[in-house]
């Protein structure tokens, strides 16, 4: 006989989670759009040090001057992550020792840019999405623009976050029941998330008059990064069809970070001729 498992259920066991927004939104008076982004970020975390445990050290700090000061160095990342001069943000940032015992720490990840933004979205369409339903709605029960109806979507104010993307929840009954181990599997270990191409993907802009082809563009980087490229699209051209830039899709987004080393370019050469690769950035608005 199958074991029937509910949302609220699974809601109850991230209590520690819960608990954590309520103290980020209600007694620190963040915004809900920057509650969940911080925590967001502190469950990816998490997974980055392979210690399931941080939220609760976090929540349980006795010390609640360190508590802030914690909160205030990762409000300072997020910030970093959403600039576009960020490389101006990571100069200076807020350190203030390592009073969670992380061993990858805040302060070692400011050239992981890209693969931090991967993973701050993972949670944000996953558990953030999953588990906080009847606390986000609560704190928007006195907006008349919103209908809350049961498995409907509902937007966070300030959505969509240009770095981010779409910041929402769906409105869960509690009582929903789980028909299958992988929709329950899924809620407990945030699985679900796909990462957008946009997020593994280069700008690679060519010297003019110097013509590149798609193996060679894939060859400099397999030779450099190992094999990295998913896939090469050159499809743009100009009217005397001279190919001036291409979009590189890698196969993960860390390896975008390993390219650009924190810098903004990254600036390569293909038979003597300079190549510059940046982060590729989606020109449709966010939806």
């Amino acid at each position: 006989m199958a074991l029937l498992v509910t949302v609220g259920n699974l809601c109850d066991l991230h209590v520690v989670a819960r608990s954590f927004l309520i103290l980020l939104s209600e007694k620190l008076s963040y915004d809900l759009k920057l509650s969940l982004l911080i925590m967001a970020l502190f469950m990816w975390l998490q997974d980055q040090n392979n210690d399931p445990f941080v939220i609760h050290r976090l929540l349980h700090k006795s010390d609640n001057v360190a508590l802030e000061m914690v909160i205030r160095e990762a409000v300072h990342y997020i910030n970093f992550l959403s600039s576009d001069s960020s490389e101006n943000l990571s100069i200076n940032p807020p350190f203030f020792g390592n009073p969670l015992g992380l061993t990858i720490p805040i302060k070692s990840l400011y050239q992981s840019k890209y693969t931090a933004i991967s993973g701050i979205k993972r949670y944000l369409r996953t558990t953030c999405f999953r588990v906080f339903f009847d606390i986000l709605s609560s704190k928007l029960r006195f907006d008349s623009s919103i209908r809350f109806l049961p498995y409907q979507l509902i937007h966070i104010p300030g959505s969509p976050n240009p770095t981010f993307g779409p910041i929402y929840f769906k409105n869960w009954p509690r009582s929903h029941v789980f028909t299958t181990n992988f929709e329950i599997c899924s809620w407990i270990n945030a699985q679900g998330y796909v990462e957008d191409e946009e997020d593994r993907s280069l700008y690679v802009t060519f010297s003019h008059g110097f013509s590149v082809s798609k193996d060679e563009l894939r060859k400099l980087f397999t030779s450099n990064f190992g094999d990295c490229v998913q896939n090469v699209d050159m499809s743009h051209t100009t009217h005397s069809r001279q190919v001036l830039f291409a979009r590189l899709i890698m196969k993960c987004v860390e390896v975008i970070d390993f390219i650009l080393k924190g810098k903004t370019v990254a600036k390569f050469k293909i038979r003597g001729k300079h190549v510059w690769a940046k982060k590729y950035k989606c020109q449709k608005p966010c939806m």
